[in-house]
């Protein structure tokens, strides 16, 4: 399976912006912006790019509208598209002013030659990783697609997920992104569910469960293959070891799945070895259903 190289740069940038930003604000009471559009831009695109870092609305109408600048058409060297400039700018009003003059939400450059990551990241990529939802909601609001995929094939909510950004993971999933879409294997077991399941999450469990989430995907639907038959999530529902905190939610998880007639499956070795290394009782008889 890929490694997610793309997370841990975006992650990074993420990290870089957030601190530009601050310190610029803390520095200017025009809280000047980070970055500066002419390390990044060129011609008319720099010129787009200067009239949205000053918010200037007709500037920008004049450029896309009037001269006929398609702001579509438009990267940085890191092939990001001029409609993630004032995002990654930290730059609200820009993006609005951009976006209502045309840009589309889901630019993105294509790299045909590359032999993977053809299509590039764009904006709504970079957003579905910020703890400020004013650029993901703008964003979707002009028509982004939720379901989008980072340049490493990896669906916007799993970026969400990996930015520790949750709140996103809710709001791209109540915007329409498909919950059940698996990571790299769109018909896959390793999805939303999943990514939280493992690691003792169930109140986030729960509450992907009511929007539609399917805890019943196999690891393997092949005879005699290695995990046949195997339900991960309904393996962690049922037997994962969690802190106290979390005991009510996973007994909330096991209700839902008792109320649909899903039973307790085989506990795996694994599992119960993990069991018997934190002192918990480790046979299936001796494990109440919470």
């Amino acid at each position: 399976m890929r490694r997610s190289s793309f997370a841990l740069r975006m992650l990074s940038l993420i990290a870089v912006c957030g601190f530009a930003l601050s310190a610029c604000l803390a520095a200017s009471p025009q809280a000047a912006q980070p970055f500066a559009a002419t390390d990044h831009f060129q011609g008319k695109a720099l010129e787009l790019a200067q009239a949205i870092d000053r918010k200037d609305a007709a500037a920008i109408e004049r450029l896309v509208k009037v001269e006929k600048v398609d702001p579509d058409t438009m990267f940085d060297q890191a092939d990001m598209p001029i409609v993630a400039w004032p995002v990654i700018n930290g730059n609200a009003e820009g993006l609005k002013l951009l976006l209502d003059a045309g840009a589309d939400p889901n630019a993105r450059k294509l790299r045909p030659e590359r032999q993977y990551g053809k299509a590039r990241d764009n904006a709504l990529v970079f957003a579905a990783g910020l703890s400020d939802q004013t650029y993901l909601k703008l964003l979707l609001d002009h028509g982004g697609d939720p379901n989008t995929k980072n340049a490493n094939d990896e669906p916007l909510i799993y970026v969400a997920r990996l930015a520790h950004q949750w709140p996103n993971v809710q709001y791209l999933v109540e915007r329409g992104a498909n919950v059940n879409e698996g990571l790299y294997e769109p018909a896959g077991y390793d999805t939303a569910l999943n990514w939280y399941s493992r690691l003792g999450d169930f109140e986030q469990v729960y509450w992907l469960l009511q929007k539609g989430g399917d805890p019943l995907r196999k690891m393997s639907d092949e005879p005699g293959k290695r995990n046949f038959g195997r339900m991960p999530v309904v393996e962690d529902i049922y037997y994962l070891p969690v802190q106290p905190r979390a005991v009510e939610w996973q007994r909330r998880c096991q209700q839902w799945l008792r109320a649909r007639n899903i039973p307790r499956p085989a506990m795996q070795p694994s599992m119960k070895q993990d069991r018997i290394k934190l002192g918990l009782p480790s046979e299936e008889k001796d494990i109440p259903l919470l």
